[in-house]
């Protein structure tokens, strides 16, 4: 969301997500599960989590602000970077591009934070076809498929932007405006995105 496009005139309102706090969602995910489960995520006990982080769009504001609010929050972690990959939000870039990875970066991966669901499938299907063990995979969205593979214990979590939530506010917008009250409305509303994990 530019702030440009609400200057564009007094009719526009923006209902979304703050993507910096998807972030953030993501880097609690990845503290809990560091904190609870050490030995189950450093599995070559070197006291760090070797990671790979998958970004969307190059320059996209989501891409950007989704990964800066995960290493914002992340600070306090013993984070060890293998890759950064970007990969468009599409399930077979994001395959394509992890594959690419040197076998040594593979092997040592413990976790791998994406952007959005699509990537982090894209990521399980590359360790799916390798018959390799699934590190720690966290995404952003909670799409159907995401979801079952959380609740089957194959993925470890994602962030819910409640979009429930988001198409209520919008329908509430749209009626005011038909209504000709809007003042009650702020320019920007974000929902509250929340964390999904099976634990």
């Amino acid at each position: 969301m530019a702030e440009k496009d609400l200057k564009i005139t007094d009719n526009v309102w923006y209902v979304g997500t703050d993507a910096s706090q998807d972030g953030q969602i993501q880097g609690e995910m990845l503290r809990k599960i560091w904190n609870e489960q050490r030995n189950r995520v450093d599995k070559n006990k070197n006291g760090k989590i070797d990671y790979v982080l998958i970004e969307g769009e190059e320059d996209h504001y989501d891409a950007i602000r989704r990964t800066k609010g995960f290493l914002e929050n992340s600070k306090d972690l013993p984070l060890n970077t293998l890759g950064t990959l970007s990969a468009s939000w599409n399930r077979q870039l994001a395959y394509k591009k992890f594959s690419q990875l040197d076998n040594n970066a593979i092997s040592s991966t413990e976790a791998v934070i994406c952007n959005n669901d699509d990537m982090a499938l894209g990521v399980y299907d590359y360790y799916k076809e390798k018959n390799l063990a699934l590190p720690i995979i966290l995404g952003i969205n909670n799409s159907q498929e995401m979801n079952e593979k959380i609740m089957s214990g194959e993925i470890y979590g994602s962030v819910d932007n409640n979009m429930d939530n988001q198409v209520l506010r919008i329908v509430k917008c749209m009626e005011s405006v038909l209504n000709g009250n809007t003042k009650k409305y702020k320019k920007v509303w974000y929902s509250t995105p929340y964390a999904v994990t099976r634990e």
